[in-house]
Parts: structure tokens; C-alpha cells; sequence
């Protein structure tokens, strides 16, 4: 029998003495792989050497993530204690080397400075978080105490905040808005 031109949709009922050459190769791989009945022209080379064994790429160490610079804030600036019409910045804190530990710790008591203006002048990088054990009490309840998350848990936590962070800023710099 001849091959038909046109390729049916049903299979044959038996298969074909030999295959046929096809004129368009086939879009599908074959299920079976074919073996070659001609052997190359020339034989594979022999091995040079035994065989190398991969050496693992050099491991680097991790690298910590960059960390925030400490640096003072240039605009930032505060009214001293004794003249508040005087406004002086954070480098005016040690200008005079016989005035630094007294104007450190007049200073750099105040959580704000410490924290928000002076962080690198005043020690307090890094260490901006409230503590934990701190309770102050309120001045409108004598006898009443609260801790620094009081603070800004209200509607009037901004009039709180004003009130007093002023003085319970440096153990509350967190709270009180300090933190960068």
C-alpha cells in the first residue's frame, strides 16, 4: 500500500513494514532514542590527569547593615538655664574645657538634647529607647504614677508630652518623641 497525502485522525490498524522518510520534521521528540549506526570518525582522547575536584568560592563574611551616622543636628539649638534669651548649639557644649562636665550634665540630662539635638556631644546614640523601670508622678494627682508609655496614649498626648518632657524626657525619650 501507498502512504495516503493526507494524514488521518485515526490510528492504523497495523503498523508499516519499514518507516517512511519524513520531508517535515517532527515538533515532538520521539519516545525513544535512536543509536547510531556509523561510529564517529575520530575516537574521544584519553584523560589528562585525574579528575579535578570543584573548589568552593571563597565565603565572605556577612556585613553588618549600615548603621545611621551619630552626628549632632546643625539646626538644632537650646536656651540655656540661666539666660533663657541665649540660644546656643550642641558644639557650644564643649567649647570651654573647663565648662564640659558641668554644662554635660546640665545639659545632657534633658532627653531631648541628649537624644534628638546632641545624640553624639551628649552619649546618646544607640541608646534611644525608654526605661522600663521608670514611673513619675503626675502633677495634677499627687500620689498617682505612671511610666513613660502613659505618655502618648491619649487624645492629649501632645499636651502631655509638652508638659512633661521636659523633665522625664531623658528616661523617656521614646515615648516623648526623642528617638530618630
Amino acid at each position: 500500500r501507498k502512504p495516503s497525502q493526507v494524514p488521518s485522525s485515526l490510528p492504523s490498524l497495523k503498523p508499516s513494514k519499514s518507516p517512511s522518510p519524513s520531508s517535515i520534521p517532527s515538533s515532538i521528540p520521539s519516545n525513544k532514542p535512536t543509536v547510531s549506526i556509523k561510529p564517529s570518525a575520530a575516537p574521544s582522547k584519553a584523560p589528562v590527569g585525574a579528575p579535578t575536584v570543584p573548589v568552593p568560592a571563597p565565603v565572605t563574611p556577612p556585613v553588618a547593615s549600615p548603621v545611621a551616622a551619630c552626628v549632632d543636628d546643625s539646626l538644632f539649638t537650646f536656651t540655656l538655664v540661666t539666660d533663657a534669651t541665649k540660644s546656643v548649639d550642641c558644639a557650644w557644649i564643649t567649647k570651654n574645657a573647663k565648662a564640659i562636665a558641668t554644662r554635660t550634665s546640665t545639659y545632657c540630662g534633658n532627653g531631648e538634647i541628649k537624644y534628638k539635638g546632641c545624640p553624639s556631644t551628649c552619649d546618646g546614640c544607640g541608646t534611644c529607647a525608654d526605661d522600663a523601670t521608670f514611673t513619675f508622678e503626675l502633677t495634677n494627682q499627687t500620689g498617682k504614677f505612671v511610666n513613660c508609655s502613659w505618655l502618648p496614649k491619649s487624645k492629649n498626648s501632645a499636651l502631655r508630652i509638652s508638659t512633661y518632657c521636659p523633665t522625664v524626657g531623658s528616661e523617656c525619650p521614646q515615648s516623648c518623641g526623642y528617638c530618630a
